[in-house]
């Protein structure tokens, strides 16, 4: 049976070595006309683990690797000298008995770069295996040759991991930059580090703004359930980390204990706890569970600590950005509530047409998005007013053309104001064209047909039948019945034909009145 496994966890690409240890085993087994063969790497813990072997099942090859760790690997290190052993001479010595075995001798050969043990190649034969000096010093060529590949090798491919985690941290930097949500930013960070890590779990843990809980924001190979749940402060594994502030350790026993969201058994590995901060300021915890039997490096460490450095700078500029669009937001609301409170016929006019506008644009199969931004178009489509004089506002009469002309720019006002919030940037669009015409005769920018968007041609229709249906102070309210033939006089030059049908479709089903 042929095993390779050159990758102890701690690497992103093995493939150097891989190709590297797959040549050393099949030359190993043709320089010393060993009938069996096997190489063993150090792993993190310090004891032997198989890298590549032939021949062996895998009792057989469990028992060489723990005689190897027992009996062996110090000498091997500190002599870095073979050992050769004839199998059934000594175990004759030592019982009194030539006992049945898969191999009557072993040779054990030290790899050593610049004076460190790197790994150890072992050959085993059938039948007793005499070593004369000019076998010894051939293998002691080839051995020393092939320790020097096989260093070269792992080197290579520390140094295209190296490679790929520096531009995969550039990646994420990048993607987190296209990001505001706090939220989405915490996924994006988890997806990333677990793609360059030899992480099989791990979850991102988010500081609330009055920091009294962390919430599982992000999850990958953890129970769905914990996804949104709460910590409170001070409880589990995650705030001891956030409070020292340090990357934090647990073993896989540790890290086991309870199946809680507390404790976070991420997974049989190692778990990587490391603090997600902003300068001083604590924003959040990133859990990872490495690979089972794979070990933090230094260099592993490293990257996290980079990663939840990258996460938390990002996250700060999230949060600022949300505070920020909230107080526009607010600004927007409270603008939209000051052209309300000149005009009462405006605010009682924006919040009958948001149900309406509503209704219409899910009969033509708009999405949710879309649904959003047309509620938010409803109530704000007349806030550029609040540009627009009283005199002009409230005036009873005709207005004069340059009267028209400071009332006609109230759509381009209205955008300008409403999208300095990001959230409502698509519906600042809508506000824009509410006074667009499907014949092109509209403004600000006379777009025709379906280069109008819309949601701008479903305003323009419940606009319409709400203003003839209004009474103002320069008219009198009309009926429905005179609304509704003026909708379809004006379909196909004022207004969108399929829009004012479904609308029409929409009142018809409500009692409007006479």
């Amino acid at each position: 049976m042929l095993v390779i496994n050159p990758t102890n966890g701690n690497a992103v690409s093995m493939r150097w070595a891989r190709r590297a240890l797959d040549r050393a085993g099949h030359d190993l087994l043709i320089a010393s006309h060993s009938d069996r063969a096997a190489i063993w790497l150090p792993a993190p813990t310090g004891a032997s683990e198989v890298a590549w072997s032939k021949g062996f099942s895998a009792d057989a090859l469990a028992s060489e690797t723990s005689h190897l760790d027992r009996d062996h690997l110090s000498r091997l290190s500190l002599e870095g000298i073979p050992i050769t052993v004839d199998v059934a001479a000594s175990q004759q010595k030592r019982n009194g008995s030539d006992k049945p075995r898969v191999y009557r001798s072993k040779a054990l050969w030290p790899l050593t770069f610049d004076g460190s043990l790197i790994g150890v190649a072992g050959c085993y034969f059938r039948r007793p295996r005499q070593w004369g000096d000019a076998d010894l010093k051939r293998m002691a060529a080839f051995i020393q040759q092939t320790s020097s590949s096989l260093h070269h090798a792992q080197r290579l491919d520390a140094d295209i991991s190296e490679h790929v985690r520096t531009a995969g941290l550039f990646h994420l930097t990048e993607a987190l930059n296209q990001n505001d949500d706090p939220e989405a930013m915490a996924v994006i960070v988890l997806d990333s580090v677990l793609e360059l890590l030899p992480a099989e779990s791990g979850a991102v843990l988010l500081l609330d703004r009055h920091q009294i809980y962390l919430r599982v924001s992000a999850a990958r190979g953890a129970p769905e359930q914990w996804l949104g749940q709460l910590l409170p402060r001070q409880e589990g594994l995650p705030w001891r980390c956030l409070i020292a502030g340090r990357v934090y350790l647990t073993q896989p026993a540790e890290a086991g204990r309870r199946s809680s969201v507390e404790e976070m058994p991420l997974g049989q590995g190692v778990a990587v706890w490391a603090p997600v901060c902003a300068g001083p300021r604590a924003l959040g915890v990133l859990a990872l569970a490495l690979g089972d039997g794979a070990q933090p490096t230094e260099e592993v460490r490293a990257f996290v600590e980079h990663a939840a450095q990258i996460a938390g700078n990002a996250l700060r500029r999230g949060l600022l950005m949300q505070g920020l669009q909230q107080t526009q937001l607010e600004t927007v609301l409270a603008l939209a509530n000051a052209v309300n409170a000149r005009d009462e016929y405006t605010g009682d006019h924006s919040k009958r047409l948001a149900p309406l506008a509503e209704a219409t644009a899910r009969r033509l199969g708009c999405s949710e998005d879309e649904l959003e931004d047309i509620r938010w178009g409803a109530m704000l489509h007349d806030i550029g007013k609040i540009a627009v004089p009283d005199p002009i506002l409230l005036k009873p009469g005709p207005l004069t053309e340059d009267e028209w002309e400071i009332v006609r720019r109230h759509p381009e006002r209205g955008e300008a104001i409403v999208r300095t919030v990001d959230a409502l940037r698509r519906t600042a669009t809508l506000i824009r064209h509410h006074q667009e015409r499907f014949d092109g005769k509209g403004y600000p920018d006379a777009l025709d047909g379906d280069h109008i968007p819309l949601g701008a041609r479903i305003l323009a229709v419940v606009d319409a039948y709400s203003a003839i249906r209004d009474r103002r102070p320069y008219k009198e309210s009309r009926s429905h019945g005179e609304a509704v033939a003026e909708l379809r006089r004006c379909k196909g030059t004022q207004f969108d034909p399929k829009v004012v049908e479904t609308f029409l479709s929409v009142v018809e089903a409500v009692p409007m009145g006479a």
